[in-house]
């Protein structure tokens, strides 16, 4: 039995398909950009290939409650991050950098914003001092090219490009 449950575990590490590096959920279609070299689904894990060695790791987003771990089983290390907040994932790619150095690209595939994006920035200005505000900030990183209409943060992405009188680019 410890022999069947080796082979598993070694099993569920090996890569079985690579991703699509522009979309986190895809269902149908190919790829628009090939599949990835350096992210694959296993079985029950995603792993990841970069300078450090390969990773293991997996994700939760239910809504407010947001989670992610990553283990490096040749190092030994690992972390595991639990939130309860929305934007709970917005500082992970700091926890990570802090913790266990180097490349995330499974971190960057899902593409969560990080704490000072613009598009956090502007929910966070938005809430404290109204939407006028968030505007015209929002307004002027465009005007600036702090910001492109292609970079803005894909959960708010439509509305501050709306209510501005442009039109966000489409994934």
């Amino acid at each position: 039995m410890l022999i069947a449950c080796e082979q598993l575990l070694r099993e569920m590490g090996f890569p079985q398909i690579a991703v699509d590096p522009s979309c986190t959920n895809c269902v149908e279609g190919k790829p628009s950009e090939g599949l990835s070299t350096t992210i694959f689904w296993g079985l029950a894990f995603g792993i990841e290939t970069a300078a450090e060695g390969e990773s293991l790791w997996h994700w939760g987003d239910n809504g407010v409650f947001k989670s992610f771990f990553v283990v490096r089983p040749d190092s030994k290390s690992g972390v595991v991050y639990l939130t309860n907040s929305e934007n709970g994932l917005s500082i992970a790619r700091q926890i990570l950098t802090e913790t266990l150095g180097g490349e995330q690209p499974a971190f960057d595939w899902l593409k969560y914003d990080n704490y000072d994006s613009p598009g956090l920035s502007f929910s966070r200005l938005a809430l404290q001092k109204g939407a006028g505000a968030a505007l015209q900030q929002f307004a002027g990183y465009l005007t600036s090219g702090a910001i492109s209409e292609g970079t803005a943060s894909p959960q708010l992405r439509p509305l501050p490009f709306c209510v501005c009188g442009r039109t966000p680019r489409t994934e």
